[in-house]
């Protein structure tokens, strides 16, 4: 927000984006190693839940200051995003150590098996001691044989910690190459790009410049409106999806991870071949057609492709390789995030049917994230096990081989 130049806004953004990297990681790992194994999904959806509410939220601050022509706007755009930041930094403050990380750090000698109880026991509640011993019992039998002090190829070399990691690499991956942040990113341009296409494409925007010459600092006003509303449509975007996060959070627990993301995928593939068709020449001639697309398509991803990579990378690995194998998979989340981002107006461009006004009719590049998304439901349609109501250890064994749920086993 203090920023003085390109290359000083360009280091606060890479600092910001190390934190919300580190975040990303922890706290859906922390969730899943505290919570009751029948909430561990619904709370972890709360997460999402949050975050995406956030960027309603954030969008409506944005257009609150858009409209009202705030002198250096963007600067507080940035900034007041810190406050939200130093909040829960306080609050992070009063939070234990997760009982896991205590007996691995320690290898579960009774000093911290004893720690690890006590926090769990605050954790859950009165009457829940028999629980928390099972619980306790369940970590220390699955950390036999098990180090810390190990190296990389080491941890990844039992087959079960390989095929959980195919897993969930293969869901974060999938969750960017779906095109969502493309969505989010460049909402405001891709409502610009529909409105040019609905109007005759680029021949409506070259007359529209030719007005701007004509008529002066009237149109300019006009044009800037236009450029705001679009900035407060993006709350409307963000919204939809934080109603399919609402809807995921019902679902998680009761009908599983299984149906819920291959479900959501569904919707995704169905709403993204739609948006192509709404910015199609000679497609979809409906106002509005591609807002609406856009709408369906989050409230879709939302119910279950917004918050199930993140929960099933928090509960598939064996606990002396889950702090590394979640940092793997979140790392193949951000790359993927920023290649899709990066690349979204080239292809944009490059895979428009249009050839004369490619700039305003994307549509090649919708179709190819329904593809991208097509072919992931098929892999997880046959490769991803159900690890509802199963507890961190049990699913650890089913990757391994050594136990029972519905749905297909993990694929060599």
């Amino acid at each position: 927000a203090v920023s003085w130049s390109v290359s000083s806004l360009t280091v606060g953004r890479v600092i910001v984006g190390v934190a919300v990297g580190i975040v990303s990681h922890a706290v859906p790992l922390y969730i899943s190693e505290c919570v009751p194994d029948d909430l561990r999904g619904r709370l972890n959806t709360v997460n999402s839940i949050f975050i995406v509410l956030g960027q309603v939220v954030a969008s409506l601050v944005c257009c609150a200051i858009a409209r009202a022509q705030v002198y250096q706007g963007w600067r507080w755009m940035l900034g007041l995003g810190g406050l939200p930041a130093i909040l829960m930094s306080i609050g992070f403050l009063s939070l234990p150590e997760s009982p896991r990380y205590i007996m691995l750090k320690s290898q579960g000698d009774k000093q911290s098996q004893l720690l690890a109880e006590e926090v769990l026991s605050k954790l859950r509640g009165k009457g829940s001691r028999e629980a928390v011993e099972e619980e306790i019992r369940a970590a220390l039998e699955s950390m036999k044989d098990n180090h810390t002090d190990v190296s990389l190829l080491e941890l990844l070399r039992p087959r079960g910690v390989r095929k959980a990691l195919l897993v969930g690499v293969s869901l974060q991956l999938l969750q960017q190459l779906a095109g969502v942040n493309t969505l989010m990113y460049y909402s405001a341009t891709i409502l610009q790009m529909s409105s040019s296409a609905g109007r005759g494409g680029c021949r409506a925007a070259e007359e529209a410049q030719e007005d701007l010459a004509i008529v002066g600092e009237s149109a300019v006003a006009l044009a800037n409106l236009e450029g705001v509303t679009e900035i407060c449509l993006t709350a409307l975007v963000a919204l939809a999806q934080l109603v399919g996060a609402f809807v995921g959070m019902a679902l998680v627990d009761r009908c599983g991870r299984r149906p819920l993301l291959l479900g959501s995928l569904g919707g995704v593939v169905l709403s993204l071949t739609l948006l192509g068709f709404s910015f199609h020449p000679g497609g979809l001639e409906v106002d509005g057609a591609p807002l609406m697309a856009m709408v369906i398509y989050l409230a879709f991803f939302g119910a279950g492709m917004g918050s199930l990579p993140w929960i099933v990378n928090s509960e598939i690995y064996p606990l002396q390789a889950r702090s590394v194998c979640i940092g793997i998979a979140t790392a193949a989340n951000w790359v993927a995030n920023f290649v899709v981002a990066a690349t979204f107006m080239d292809l944009a461009g490059a895979l428009s049917t249009d050839r004369d006004c490619p700039s305003s009719h994307p549509d090649g590049a919708f179709w190819l994230y329904a593809l991208v998304s097509a072919v992931g439901f098929v892999g997880l349609f046959f490769g991803m096990p159900e690890t509802k109501g199963l507890t961190l250890e049990e699913i650890s064994d089913l990757f391994e081989g050594k136990a029972n749920t519905p749905g297909p086993k993990p694929q060599d």
